[in-house]
């Protein structure tokens, strides 16, 4: 029986609510979370379907994304160009796994909400492609503004009991893969993609950036691809050295507050580059690696990822970035590359002729024992420990996680 009501985290904020916490957060980090913020929970109705081509869907994990926290935790400039193409308030929660009501198939919903489920036609150039992400129709359209699930206030969201989704946007999961490893499924998509973008050459020096479950999932589709590069990956603790060396890195840096002067000149003596020093604290690499993941999320690393390229280098910015002072000196004097990648799409991988979402290129590397999701590790909240999810998933650099998801089995 399905009810009429469910439990919701929906969020909803606005730009005086917005300076408040901004003024607040520098000594009171749970104002985001408190009344102030722009976090509730309440209880919503159950999402109708929009149209004979949407499925009602039962959440079994809802995933914690980065660019979750980035909203709860207002990191988006409220004249942010991404308002455009949300409702509000919002229902959070994108990454899931999920079960079809009507035929109660466990699968993935890929987030977009992009042309084909708007009734749009023709569809737009990306939509032609396979690029649901970067669809030019997010605010157009049979339905209201919305990116995609998490983004809007039709559909629902993961963080919810129930949510409903376009056809177009199921992916089946094999009965073999379990929940707590379907949960990754997405964000290592994601990492493929930003492998996908743009494809390292043979013997290139490339730097992971910030090992979070993106940095990770960048090892690992880099490995499972079988690409002859050479990794370093920078991390916080010896737990995530330990991962980043089993999904494949060559070796590991600790970049911490304490020890950034000794981390740069590791990195410089790994690229055979020499370790500038400027005023203010300032540091680069005169030369360094070829190619850089930035994963951090954040632009003070987006910014310190410029300053460890050689000349010429190409910076894939694989988190998401937004509010922030960036100096942008090394982009020009040294005519970097920056390309950006965002969700999943349909592509090849190398040496093969035909196209396939990211989701299935995931689940097939999985089944061929070429990735390994095992040691990746999950943790689960009900839905009414929130507040202590999302502090967690703060913290998660001191405390050892990876990925964290509310849990509705």
């Amino acid at each position: 029986m399905i009810p009429e009501k469910m439990s919701s985290i929906i969020f909803k904020t606005s730009p005086a609510r917005w300076a408040a916490c901004k003024a607040l957060g520098w000594c009171r980090p749970g104002v985001y979370v408190s009344r102030l913020g722009g976090l509730r929970i309440r209880e919503m109705p159950v999402p109708p379907l929009p149209s004979e081509d949407w499925l009602l869907c039962q959440t079994l994990l809802g995933g914690i994304c980065g660019t979750d926290m980035n909203m709860v935790y207002m990191q988006q400039h409220p004249g942010s160009m991404l308002k455009q193409f949300i409702s509000w308030p919002i229902f959070l929660g994108h990454e899931n796994v999920a079960r079809i009501v009507q035929t109660g198939q466990r699968v993935l919903i890929d987030p977009p909400i992009s042309c084909a489920a708007r009734k749009i036609d023709p569809l737009c150039p990306p939509c032609q492609e396979g690029k649901s992400s970067i669809c030019w129709n997010f605010d157009r359209g049979s339905v209201p503004a919305g990116l995609g699930l998490g983004y809007n206030n039709f559909t629902g969201g993961s963080w919810s009991p129930y949510f409903v989704a376009h056809r177009n946007q199921v992916h089946v999961l094999p009965d073999e893969i379990p929940d707590e490893q379907a949960i990754l499924i997405d964000p290592v998509s994601c990492s493929l993609h930003a492998v996908l973008r743009d494809i390292p050459a043979t013997g290139e020096k490339i730097l992971v950036f910030g090992t979070g479950i993106i940095g990770l999932g960048v090892t690992l589709a880099l490995r499972a691809l079988n690409l002859a590069v050479d990794i370093t990956a920078t991390v916080r603790n010896q737990h995530q050295a330990d991962l980043a060396k089993r999904c494949g890195a060559d070796r590991v840096v600790f970049w911490k507050k304490s020890g950034l002067g000794d981390a740069r000149e590791e990195l410089a003596e790994i690229t055979n580059a020499r370790s500038i020093r400027l005023p203010f604290r300032m540091r680069f690499l005169q030369g360094g690696f070829d190619r850089l993941y930035d994963c951090t999320g954040k632009i003070d690393g987006l910014v310190e990822a410029q300053r460890l390229l050689r000349s010429g280098g190409r910076i894939i910015i694989a988190g998401t970035p937004q509010l922030g002072l960036i100096d942008l000196t090394c982009l020009w004097f040294r005519e970097l590359t920056l390309i950006g990648a965002t969700g999943r799409t349909v592509e090849k991988l190398p040496g093969q002729n035909i196209p396939q979402h990211n989701y299935r290129h995931v689940m097939d590397l999985i089944q061929q024992g070429k990735l390994d999701l095992s040691p990746l590790p999950v943790a689960l909240y009900r839905q009414q420990d929130y507040r202590r999810a999302l502090g967690d998933m703060r913290k998660r650099n001191r405390n050892g996680g990876v990925k964290s998801a509310f849990d509705f089995r």
